[in-house]
């Protein structure tokens, strides 16, 4: 309702044209009138009433959805996301149709920005079955879960921590358990959701969603990783390392590249990369520097070279370290440090000798050499850092593709070696 004695100008509304009201009493409607602009007025008694002259386009050339059509089109819409979003809680296992309640058991702080989420099952139904789903998951490759903000109504994808043996057994005593290794951002709804919640808090989760199949024949895999991309290098390494250990090409191997902005976030680590530069090995093969004394008398002690205690994922990759001396191994790179995962140290890890050839990175590689199986890039880490690595993903068919390498990787030309983008 307009009040009295008030007068108000809207133009241009739903397309209509120009519209003057003053005291309502009466409504001249556009369905009247064949022009393509009008203009309305509501006149009192002794008020006259005014029409414009405008263009004299019939109104039946400008078509429009009835406001009805709209209104159930917007609406519809609407609801199949609110639906996906909002779709209750089951008592399921874990799956990638249904959210899944896991309650929060605990958030270990290991940086002045990330920590350590670990969560269990909420309801005590079908564990067995969860932890079935998991292994399934973990030996396959790299898989993720998708987090759920309910206040929002939206979820991002997780990358779960493999499990260790330096994990309490009461959180992971069943092989329920999820641990996730979450960075805050500032401008993150769901990491920022997660870091203000209390222990004991539910938290919806479902999947697994598998990003990454890693295949059976593979015989060398060289992980480069960026912040928090180092959850699925440890994934690669847990299903190499644990489910294959040996094949008809021999034992996989792994080794990782993880660059960090601070030192804070690999407290203790200390790459064989430094151990050589210092003179302790002067291989500068992909392998080099697997059992460094200096290294590991350091690690032993779980200390850094200043006698710093080291992050607990930096505790973790030791761990592995000296559980497979010959087929796992660690390079550590700092941006406050001035180190970083470049072409000159790329070249040195794969051996001057080898030639790498121009492949897309959606597309297979020269096959290895008989008997030593294939031989895998995989790079994870924030868009910028893959980026600069090996070029940019691309959107194809309506989904994100792996689109062209390029980058540093792109420059090397990779020959023998197949690239993967996560």
């Amino acid at each position: 309702m307009v009040p009295r004695n008030s007068t108000w100008v809207l133009e241009r509304c739903l397309g209509f044209g120009s519209i003057s009201i003053s005291r309502p009493s009466q409504l001249i409607h556009a369905s009247r009138l064949p022009t393509k602009q009008y203009r309305y007025i509501f006149a009192s008694k002794g008020l006259s009433k005014q029409l414009s002259t405008v263009s004299t386009s019939a109104v039946s050339h400008q078509r429009r959805w009835p406001w009805y059509l709209v209104t159930f089109a917007s609406g519809f819409g609407s609801a199949v996301i609110y639906k996906l979003l909002t779709e209750p809680v089951s008592d399921s296992p874990l799956n990638p149709q249904t959210f899944a309640p896991y309650t929060l058991v605990s958030r270990e702080q290991v940086s002045s920005t990330g920590s350590i989420f670990t969560l269990r099952p909420s309801r005590s139904s079908a564990l067995t079955d969860r932890a079935e789903t998991y292994q399934y998951a973990w030996k396959n490759g790299i898989w993720s879960v998708e987090v759920r903000q309910p206040q929002l109504q939206i979820a991002r994808a997780y990358t779960p921590l493999p499990p260790s043996q330096l994990v309490a057994k009461s959180a992971e005593d069943d092989g329920t358990g999820l641990r996730f290794f979450i960075r805050r951002d500032p401008k993150g709804e769901v990491s920022g959701y997660l870091h203000k919640l209390p222990e004991g808090a539910t938290i919806d989760l479902r999947g697994p969603h598998l990003e990454y199949k890693i295949p059976n024949d593979v015989g060398e895999v060289l992980f480069l990783a960026g912040g928090t991309g180092i959850a699925p290098a440890l994934q690669a390494a847990h299903t190499l390392l644990s489910h294959r250990p040996s094949s008809a090409t021999g034992s996989p191997k792994i080794r990782i590249f993880w660059a960090n902005r601070r030192r804070e976030d690999c407290m203790g680590g200390l790459s064989h990369q430094a151990a050589a530069a210092s003179g302790v090995s002067n291989n500068p093969g992909l392998w080099s520097g697997l059992a460094q004394p200096q290294v590991l008398q350091l690690q032993r002690e779980n200390l850094d070279a200043d006698g710093r205690p080291q992050a607990p994922l930096v505790k973790e990759l030791i761990a592995l370290q000296k559980q497979h001396p010959s087929r796992f191994s660690v390079d550590y790179f700092v941006d406050e440090e001035s180190t970083y995962i470049n072409e000159a140290r790329l070249k040195q890890c794969v051996g001057s000798e080898t030639r790498w050839g121009s492949q897309s990175a959606k597309t297979h590689a020269v096959p290895a050499e008989s008997g030593t199986g294939r031989k895998l890039i995989l790079i994870s880490g924030p868009d910028g850092f893959v980026e600069y690595l090996a070029g940019p993903k691309v959107w194809e068919n309506g989904k994100e593709g792996q689109g062209s390498l390029g980058g540093v990787l792109g420059r090397l030309d990779p020959r023998g070696w197949e690239v993967w983008k996560l």
